[in-house]
């Protein structure tokens, strides 16, 4: 259960409380992301927030002003109750309401997670307005602005890698976005393997390249995920609003990411072991 309680938790901490520093690295800025682990005493409600809505965009899509919208309760108290988690949720963004459904990807995966989905201008401020009511009758009201994230225009990733070697890629953007991040994972399933490599980017910079054996080879059959996401986010009391865009290429591996994987993503980013 620990392990599908932090496929949410993942999702949760892209507030700017604190300092994340990196020595001799000239592509790291010196202050973003908050990097949580929810398994420390006392961070478990991260920080005192109470819900977070993240729309997530990426180049799954035809159309990039889509995203996929999830709602998920930061409180720690929730995932240890029975179905139904709440009497009624609803969310508008820019007065639109979106239609939300219980997301479940199998008879074990039972955390609360509501997903959607919901057309927006990027680059434009939305107001977010969500609205929970709990089992026993308690309501509460969250609201925050936020700006949708600027998708890149272009992106070049190489048609083929060698297994651990240097990744080259580069990318065009209409205006900065709060934040850039780096992050590439390998897989090997067959024995259960992985390794992971993160790293916070300046957000004027349109090229990297992730560095030679950044992440383990375990061999035939590894799978290389890289990726490059843009982040825009908000707090409003207790209240949490991302934006997020992802350009990622899977090599020996097809088909769009699941929700799953979205949220691996999410893990990936957040360092979250």
């Amino acid at each position: 259960m620990k392990f599908f309680k932090l496929l949410l938790v993942l999702l949760l901490a892209f507030t700017m409380l604190g300092v994340v520093g990196c020595e001799d690295d000239d592509d790291q800025t010196s202050t973003g992301l908050y990097l949580v682990d929810p398994f420390e005493e006392g961070g478990e409600t991260i920080n005192g927030l109470d819900w977070a809505v993240i729309g997530s965009m990426d180049n799954s899509f035809k159309d990039n002003d889509v995203s996929y919208i999830y709602v998920l309760p930061l409180y720690d108290s929730i995932w240890d109750e029975p179905y139904p988690f709440l009497q009624d949720i609803s969310l508008t963004i820019g007065g639109e309401e979106i239609t939300l459904e219980m997301f479940s990807d199998s008879e074990f995966y039972s955390i609360p997670l509501w997903v959607g989905a919901v057309t927006m201008t990027t680059g434009a401020t939305f107001t977010y307005n969500l609205s929970v009511t709990e089992v026993n009758g308690t309501s509460h009201s969250y609201s925050a602005n936020l700006a949708s994230v600027y998708p890149t225009t272009t992106f070049n990733w190489p048609d083929t890698i060698v297994q651990g070697g240097a990744v080259e890629v580069s990318w065009t953007l209409p205006q900065n976005n709060q934040y850039q991040l780096a992050n590439c994972t390998s897989y090997d399933f067959y024995y259960e393997n992985d390794d992971e490599y993160e790293k916070e980017l300046v957000n004027s910079i349109r090229s990297y390249t992730f560095p030679a054996n950044c992440v383990d080879d375990f061999g035939v059959g590894t799978e290389y995920d890289y990726c490059i996401d843009q982040i825009n986010q908000t707090t409003n009391g207790r209240f949490l609003v991302v934006s997020g865009y992802s350009n990622y290429m899977e090599y020996y591996k097809k088909g769009a990411p699941s929700h799953i994987e979205r949220v691996e993503r999410f893990k990936r980013i957040l360092n979250l072991k």
